[in-house]
């Protein structure tokens, strides 16, 4: 456990930033897209680097995505934004 603790970096703290309309508050996380290599015939060596985009967390369940909840992801401009699907 000790060598873990030397060789980990501190996880993200979630910061509270209140919303828009100031009535709530929401949590703010702050990520680092990277890349991915895929395979790709059409590229030189056989890989492509594409964008990659990695969320894991206790706080993910904390904020109601726990494990197997299926998500919808919205694509508006710049904007991602990811809900739990609604269970019928």
């Amino acid at each position: 456990m000790d060598n873990y603790k030397k060789n980990s970096r501190k996880p993200h703290k979630a910061k509270l930033v209140k919303s828009r309309t100031g009535k709530s508050v929401v949590h703010l996380r702050r990520l680092k897209v990277s890349s991915q290599s895929v395979t790709c015939k059409n590229s030189g060596n056989g890989l492509k680097d594409i964008p990659f985009l990695r969320l894991t967390g206790i706080w993910l369940d904390e904020v109601g995505f726990g494990i197997d909840t299926k998500v919808d992801i919205i694509v508006d401009n710049n904007l991602l934004i990811i809900k739990p699907v609604a269970i019928k």
